[in-house]
């Protein structure tokens, strides 16, 4: 039974359910309310995934929740098993939310709104009415919350699937399959739809999007895992997570302006593999992605700041001398919102720049940024087939009409082949390789405190990036970052054991082994090519006693392949000669690496 509006007036809201309503609790100042409910066949065309709204894919980074649907898992997975007629059918409802749009900009009207709640009585049947008027309401009854109703304007209101996003797809395909669609008639599809308001006039609540975000991620971390890249981007309770957010949402923000208006020499948001998506359940990475989402955050939690809520971060980000304090920053602890947007704004104000700076300015991805950037100037003074295709590339998508597709599509892949190439020939091998970039990081944060210790003071985060990649540049064109085989012969020695073994294998790649490898051996590096001998002389203190550990390592791994089939002597014997002659060879590397930090070449 639905409210009926005064004669002569047309009701605004022309879709409506009804079902079984309440109240989900409140918190954070909101208010969700919720009708539980079922649909039909019919009605799978009013649902929508976030997907496939016009503009969703320039929403900021922190407004997405969606994980992308893997077309792959629907077609050969979920849609075969609800098919079966051998099986039986079980699924958790469909979460829906009411999300009131805005058709003209594409934008979701984000704020929430507080509405007091109103009473009417019609055919003895008494309600309470929360409205957000012209857009809607949902009417619960005072007595049994099962007559209850929830009415929209679907021109002003896209309701969309924040869990079951996956089914959904596939009850939509099922449904506009021309042979079998008429077999889904007689479900009744489960569905929970939710309305969001503001619990009280006074104080402030998250967004629309941010509450759903929250929601999102609640439901998924007890049902079927997100994938890592998306659940980083959506987690707003971790710094480390956040800063790995506002690196992408920097360069999406510059990379959705026109463009005329784009800043070509920042980093690309297709530099990273931010969509995050999945095919058969494993990534598939984007064409022109060089590092993972993943990755980045690590870059951060094992190398630049440290766990969330460590003394470390703390200290990198000022966080401890917050006025007010970060009440919810701390070991185990998870930022509230509040705290979470001051987070974002003293990493944007402290450290931003200076990563960008490194990331930027680094002669191969600063090489391989100039190329991307021509590669799409040539694509947006070419034809509009080229235009979508690079869409395509750099957010997932395009908007090109159904008679385009199949030719943007052919030229989408034209793009991708020149994309292989490209990453093929623009960076060296230990640049391709993750080990490169972790060993580069790794080095940043080590100096930057031993730097911050000769200087006696805090030296500011962008100075130090100027300093830093302006001798990781004198570096790389030494020479350090290439394969095995391209390295001088020097060089090679100097490796072997730290990210090459004898043989020329990548070694010590993880984030726990870079720091006392690689990350240690491009800090003394770094110190050697600015040439303050002073500088070297605290550095080498420092940092060359971690070198031993991987050397000691990788030599007891040799000297035991060699003297397994000649040694005599017990296992006990076997052991203490293999430990004698890795313990010599450590010390004669050590010596070859003090000559050379020290020596003019």
């Amino acid at each position: 039974m639905s409210w009926i509006p005064p004669e002569g007036t047309v009701n605004p809201y022309p879709r409506r359910k009804s079902g079984y309503a309440g109240e989900l609790g409140q918190g954070a100042h909101v208010n969700i309310k919720f009708l539980q409910t079922a649909i039909k066949r019919e009605e799978l065309d009013n649902i929508d995934l976030i997907e496939n709204i016009p503009g969703s894919e320039k929403w900021d980074v922190k407004d997405l929740f969606q994980r992308t649907v893997d077309k792959e898992r629907v077609g050969k997975s979920i849609l075969p098993y609800l098919q079966d007629n051998k099986k039986v059918k079980f699924f958790n409802p469909l979460t829906l939310v009411l999300l009131p749009f805005d058709s003209e900009t594409a934008q979701v009207e984000k704020e929430l709104e507080y509405m007091p709640v109103s009473n009417f009585s019609e055919r003895g049947h008494e309600y309470e009415i929360m409205e957000k008027e012209g857009f809607y309401r949902i009417a619960e009854h005072s007595h049994e919350p099962a007559f209850s109703f929830i009415e929209w304007n679907e021109q002003k209101v896209k309701v969309v699937a924040i869990d079951g996003q996956h089914r959904l797809s596939a009850l939509k395909r099922w449904k506009d399959d021309p042979t079998r669609g008429h077999e889904l008639s007689s479900w009744s599809i489960p569905v929970v739809i939710l309305a969001m308001f503001k619990d009280k006039e006074e104080g402030e609540a998250p967004n629309i999007l941010e509450v759903v975000r929250k929601t999102f991620i609640y439901i998924n971390s007890t049902a079927k895992e997100i994938n890592e890249s998306r659940r980083i981007l959506l987690d707003d309770e971790s710094v480390n997570c956040i800063c790995s957010q506002e690196v992408i949402q920097f360069a999406h923000e510059n990379d959705q302006k026109t463009f005329e208006k784009m800043d070509m020499s920042r980093l690309p948001l297709m530099f990273f593999d931010w969509r995050g998506e999945v095919v058969n359940d494993r990534p598939h990475p984007g064409p022109a992605a060089i590092k993972s989402v993943e990755e980045l955050q690590e870059w951060f939690k094992y190398h630049l700041l440290g766990e969330d809520g460590s003394d470390e971060q703390g200290a990198a980000l000022n966080l401890d001398d917050m006025v007010p304090p970060l009440d919810s920053y701390g070991v185990n602890k998870k930022l509230t919102h509040e705290d979470s947007d001051r987070v974002r704004g003293q990493f944007t104000s402290y450290l931003l720049s200076s990563f960008r700076y490194l990331m930027e300015t680094f002669k191969p991805y600063e090489n391989y940024i100039y190329e991307c950037r021509k590669m799409q100037r040539e694509a947006e003074l070419g034809d509009d087939l080229a235009k979508h295709a690079f869409q395509k590339i750099c957010f997932g998508t395009h908007r090109a009409g159904p008679e385009l597709i199949e030719a943007v599509d052919n030229r989408y892949h034209e793009i991708v082949m020149d994309f292989v190439a490209l990453k093929q020939e623009a960076f060296q091998e230990l640049i391709a390789r993750d080990v490169g970039m972790r060993g580069v990081w790794s080095a940043f944060g080590v100096l930057k405190e031993i730097v911050d210790q000769y200087k006696e003071k805090t030296v500011e985060w962008m100075e130090f990036s100027k300093w830093f990649t302006n001798n990781l540049n004198t570096i790389y064109d030494q020479g350090w970052f290439k394969s095995w085989e391209s390295q001088a012969r020097l060089h090679q020695g100097l490796l072997t054991h730290i990210v090459f073994d004898p043989a020329g294998g990548i070694v010590n790649y993880k984030h726990s082994d870079v720091r006392d490898a690689f990350g240690s051996l491009l800090a003394l590096l770094i110190v050697k090519a600015d040439g303050d001998g002073e500088l070297q002389e605290r550095s080498w203190i420092e940092i060359s006693v971690n070198l031993r550990k991987p050397l000691k390592k990788g030599f007891r791994k040799q000297f035991r392949a060699e003297l397994r089939n000649t040694f005599s002597g017990s296992q006990v014997e076997f052991t203490r000669e293999v430990n004698r002659l890795a313990d010599e060879a450590v010390n004669i590397r050590m010596d070859k690496y003090r000559k050379y930090i020290e020596s003019d070449t």
